[in-house]
C-alpha cells in the first residue's frame, strides 16, 4: 500500500529499498505528505526510484535523494499524477535505465514540479538526465 492521508516525515532514511513504484515511498492518490531532512539513498524500483506520486501533493524540504536507480522511468522520483514540490534539497547521482535520472513526470496534464532553491547533478539516463522536457508547468528558481 501507499500513503492516502496526511503525514509528515522528519529527518528520515530510506535506503536500500525495492518495489515495483516508489522504491523508497509511494504516495498514492489524495495524499498530502511532507519530508523534511529526509534522505533517500540507494532505493531501487521499476518507475520511481526513490520516490513515486499517483496523486496528491508531496513536499520535498531540506533533503537529499541521491544514488538511487529505476529500472524505467525517473531515478529520483517519477509523478504520474499530483503535484510534486522540492524546496533547499539534492536530488543527485541518480540514474534511469529508460528516462530521465533525476525526476520524470508522466503526463504533463495531470502532475506538476516545482523547484525552489534545490540542486540537480549527476543524473543520469540514455536520452534526459534531468526532468522530461514535456513539461507545461515547471518551475525553477
Amino acid at each position: 500500500g501507499g500513503v492516502k492521508q496526511r503525514v509528515v516525515f522528519e529527518g528520515c532514511m530510506f535506503s536500500r529499498n525495492s518495489a515495483a513504484s516508489g522504491g523508497g515511498v509511494a504516495v498514492e492518490a489524495g495524499g498530502r505528505v511532507l519530508f523534511d531532512r529526509c534522505c533517500w539513498f540507494n532505493n531501487t524500483a521499476i518507475n520511481g526510484g526513490a520516490l513515486y506520486i499517483a496523486g496528491g501533493h508531496v513536499q520535498v524540504l531540506s533533503s537529499n535523494i541521491a544514488s538511487n536507480h529505476a529500472h524505467r522511468l525517473g531515478g529520483g522520483a517519477c509523478v504520474s499524477k499530483g503535484r510534486l514540490s522540492v524546496t533547499g534539497s539534492q536530488i543527485r547521482s541518480n540514474s534511469a535505465a529508460r528516462y530521465e535520472g533525476a525526476v520524470h513526470v508522466q503526463d504533463s496534464r495531470l502532475a506538476s514540479v516545482h523547484f525552489s532553491d534545490s540542486m540537480l547533478e549527476n543524473n543520469t539516463s540514455p536520452p534526459h538526465p534531468l526532468i522530461t522536457h514535456q513539461l507545461d508547468e515547471l518551475a525553477l528558481r
